[in-house]
């Protein structure tokens, strides 16, 4: 895609051009090798692509002053190998040796060798923790008792209601209800219950009790019963009785039955903190909290015990009662039951407050519960764990630290020369490294991996300083070993495109009128969206640079592209490599040459499947493919006789009909349309080979016998 006009031809031919490129002019090649040269090898990041990226994104005056850092660090290896024949036995793996010679370690052998069993068990726990950490978070807790308030207020309030009495101030009725009943009937309590009932069936002058006609005494008798029993009786009836009815109910609340469940549920709940466990408070409490409910328990199976007594006794109690409402009950004496009671009581709440403690633990723990604070825990104890295996490995080699000191001096100053260097190449590169990042990762974004951020650091490690590449999901680093698990290849793909375009970017507008950009299939493994943001990134670019040119063989893009550039097709010459009979050439070529047909796409799905390239059900599109075929073949007839719009079996009866087919050719088309019509499942009892055959026959049939 040239950008500028006046542009000439020139050869690559045996290792060269011809004739010889300007010395301004610069090609810059994105391609596979690329990706696998500066970025990953494979699924991973080797020291290779790092040193590459490095000479890529610097250029060459950076390279000059890491060459220099490179020849010191030459030199330093041959002194390190120097102290390594003195201390290869005893020092390996130990990066700063003045620290390790003045170390002090006052633990015993045995005591270092525990600290470092427990750092490995506290590392691994904390290692399944970040592993599970929304699940951390959902862990039951325990949960405090619920024990109602004091059982003696419950028993105060139902011997209130059994003491309770109805008194008349009407004593003249109230004596002659007496002696009526006296004289006449034979249980004074339930008479009077009796009678009362009997007031509100009165009617007219005959007597609810005995059904004979009132005379004159009998109505005055009638009259002194109403006064007995008035409206106010009636509210006093209606007040017990429901107070009463819920004595019943409000004892069992005092039962507690959920209490031993709960428990138990508490004692498995307090256990599935191992974090917590090794802690001494939280130790602590959970031994006082098992100890705690075994005596608890006991307290309420005693309890429970008296309750079944006792809410018998009441029972009979209340009945008595419910039989003479308006006298005094007996009291319902339980002072068992009181005692055990509150015997519960205090202890659930010492018990509770126990729990308590533990659920103010486990919430502390639980608000620590966040990727960036777990991360930094398990980096803490990695430390302590190689502070510790320092400390062991500075106890064991004794006699030989006391052989290092003038060895180390010599490169204690080789070190000094390279952080010199080190820190003038930092200061000439910083800001631009900074800016490239930052293109990186907008870059990066831009092409579909958002969530993704990439940045630097220099790794010292080799002879010449590096950048290494690091990454973070959403924020969470991504170690280097799981690299290749969360980039995906177009999110690799994407990476390397975004590094080539980010270093491409930060060239100066003379230095991108002399690039020749050379994109090799630079959309492979693209969805449509980041298939459509690197078009939008290379049209967008394309008139900066001298040329773009862009090599495909990706259908997909190639028509992603043209129908982006439907509207701006200016300085864009298309070309196809045609196979010749001794090798190949480029041939002028036009959009169309580019893009196929669904048609297209379903006969080479079809004749893959033929040839052996897959096994996937094609029934489907040879149903289509054949339909279209018929359609097209007949499309002058379909069209004049106005057959649009009918079922293909619909069609091909008409066009028998019509004569435009003979009768041999529509029994075949019925028969491979049946064949090919998945409600008949013909296609699915077939044989792999019975498959093939029958595609190769449908194909013979549309273009030799249709």
């Amino acid at each position: 895609m040239p950008g500028n006009v006046g542009e000439s031809p020139v050869i690559f031919s045996r290792d060269q051009w011809n004739p010889i490129l300007p010395g301004d002019l610069k090609i810059y090649v994105f391609d596979t090798d690329f990706i696998h040269r500066n970025v990953f090898t494979g699924l991973t990041i080797e020291r290779r692509n790092q040193e590459n990226i490095t000479q890529f994104v610097l250029g060459e005056a950076g390279v000059h002053t890491a060459k220099d850092i490179e020849e010191l660090n030459s030199n330093l290896r041959a002194i390190n190998k120097d102290i390594r024949q003195v201390i290869k036995s005893v020092f390996g793996g130990i990066e700063d040796i003045f620290a390790f010679l003045k170390m002090e370690v006052n633990e015993t052998n045995l005591e270092i060798q525990e600290k470092i069993a427990n750092k490995a068990g506290e590392l691994k726990t904390k290692k399944e923790l970040e592993d599970n950490l929304e699940k951390a978070k959902d862990r039951e807790e325990p949960e405090l008792l619920s024990v109602p308030e004091n059982i003696e207020a419950f028993v105060e309030q139902v011997n209130t209601c059994l003491a309770s009495t109805y008194q008349r101030a009407h004593d003249d009725a109230s004596d002659a209800v007496e002696k009526h009943i006296k004289d006449k009937t034979q249980n004074t309590t339930t008479t009077k219950n009796w009678l009362k009932t009997g007031l509100d069936h009165v009617a007219g002058n005959y007597c609810p009790f005995c059904g004979y006609t009132l005379e004159e005494e009998g109505k005055k008798l009638i009259e002194i019963y109403r006064s007995c029993f008035d409206e106010a009786f009636k509210q006093y009836e209606r007040k017990i009785l429901t107070a009463i009815e819920q004595l019943s109910s409000q004892l069992d609340n005092f039962k507690c039955l959920s209490i031993p469940e709960l428990i138990q549920k508490n004692s498995n709940n307090i256990n599935i903190y191992p974090e917590l466990a090794k802690t001494t408070k939280y130790k602590g409490s959970t031994n006082l909290i098992h100890a705690k409910a075994k005596g608890l328990r006991k307290l309420w199976d005693t309890f429970q015990n008296k309750y079944n007594e006792e809410s018998k006794n009441l029972g009979e109690k209340i009945s008595q009662k419910e039989k003479a409402i308006y006298v005094e009950t007996p009291a319902w004496t339980c002072p068992d039951l009181i005692t055990a009671y509150g015997n519960f009581k205090l202890s659930a709440s010492k018990y509770n407050k126990l729990i308590q403690q533990v659920i103010d633990q486990i919430t502390d723990f639980k608000d620590t519960l966040n990727p960036e604070t777990i991360a930094k825990e398990i980096s803490e104890i990695e430390e302590q764990q190689t502070e510790l295996q320092l400390k062991k490995k500075r106890k064991d080699s004794e006699p030989a630290c006391k052989q290092l000191g003038p060895l180390l001096i010599k490169k204690d100053e080789t070190e000094q020369g390279i952080n010199r260097l080190q820190e003038q190449l930092n200061r000439e590169q910083s800001e631009f490294l900074n800016t490239c990042f930052e293109s990186i990762n907008k870059l990066f974004a831009r092409l579909g991996s958002g969530p993704f951020q990439i940045s630097k650091q220099i790794g010292r490690r080799g002879n010449m300083p590096v950048i290494e590449l690091t990454a973070s999901y959403a924020g969470v680093p991504i170690s280097q070993d799981k690299l290749k698990a969360f980039f995906s290849e177009s999110d690799r793909r994407a990476l390397a495109l975004s590094i080539f375009w980010a270093k491409i970017e930060l060239l100066d507008e003379q230095q991108k009128q002399n690039a020749i950009l050379v994109l090799d299939d630079p959309v492979t493994s693209f969805d449509n969206g980041r298939i459509d943001s690197t078009i939008r990134l290379m049209e967008a670019n394309r008139p900066a640079f001298r040329q773009i040119i862009v090599l495909s063989h990706y259908a997909r893009y190639l028509k992603s592209f043209f129908e982006r550039a439907s509207l701006n097709t200016s300085g864009i010459q298309l070309s196809k490599i045609i196979k010749t009979q001794e090798s190949s050439k480029l041939e002028t070529a036009s959009p169309a040459d580019f893009v196929e047909t669904e048609h297209h796409i379903k006969f080479r799905h079809i004749t893959g499947f033929i040839e052996h390239q897959h096994t996937e059900n094609v029934s489907q599109d040879l149903r289509i493919f054949l339909e279209t075929e018929v359609k097209s073949r007949y499309l002058k007839q379909i069209m004049e006789k106005d057959l649009n719009g009918l079922q293909f079996k619909d069609l091909l009866d008409k066009l028998l009909e019509l004569g435009i087919i003979d009768q041999d050719k529509r029994n075949e088309l019925e028969e491979y349309r049946l064949s090919l019509n998945p409600e008949h499942h013909i296609w699915i009892v077939r044989s792999p080979e019975d498959r093939i055959a029958l595609s190769s026959d449908v194909l013979e049939f549309i273009y030799e016998r249709l």
